[in-house]
């Protein structure tokens, strides 16, 4: 266990190294949005102008407030698959792995 945290912790520098140094010098990307401004590495968040996505879905506007219907539909469906899931046999084995 303790290896494996130790080769964990020496990829992600790895890993961290590649991201921050490497790419945007030695690799060139053509879409100057994704490197950090020094001019080197890549940018942790990226805006992918998807936001308010399910709200844009289905609304209805009351009162002059509009009320994301598609929203709150989603919501809904991944609660009743939730517990759809929780009552199958698998369902039932991940509860049980999950409390020892």
């Amino acid at each position: 266990m303790i290896t494996s945290m130790m080769l964990g912790l020496f990829i992600s520098g790895i890993y961290q190294f590649f991201l921050l140094y490497i790419c945007g010098t030695i690799v060139p990307f053509q879409n100057a949005n994704l490197i950090l401004s020094r001019g080197y590495g890549v940018r942790n968040a990226l805006d992918l102008g998807v936001a308010k996505g399910f709200d844009n879905l289905w609304q209805i506007s009351i009162g002059g407030v509009d009320i994301p219907i598609g929203t709150f539909l989603i919501i809904g469906l991944i609660c009743i698959f939730t517990i759809w899931f929780r009552k199958t046999k698998l369902g039932h084995d991940m509860r049980a792995v999950g409390q020892e």
